[in-house]
């Protein structure tokens, strides 16, 4: 790998992350990945991993499964499954 201004030699040992950029990326704004299933959950992008871990709309297995059901609902749905 070479730098693309100066063509000199970079490691990975010679970079930093530049936390402001980091910071920067972490507050955009998005959406929840399951969106197009109904869920309405906007925020910040550093929020997303933990908002989806809960998310209603996220694909589950079907707690049945262990009992041959291969149903894959949405969390809110299992209930009514």
């Amino acid at each position: 790998r070479e730098c693309p201004v100066d063509r000199s030699p970079l490691s990975v040992s010679l970079l930093r992350k530049d936390i402001r950029a980091n910071r920067r990326l972490l507050s955009l704004m998005c959406n929840c990945y399951y969106k197009e299933q109904g869920c309405p959950w906007q925020g910040e992008f550093g929020d997303l991993e933990g908002h989806s871990e809960k998310c209603d709309f996220s694909p589950v297995e079907c707690p049945f499964a262990v009992h041959g059901c291969d149903a894959v609902l949405t969390r809110r749905s299992v209930a009514d499954h």
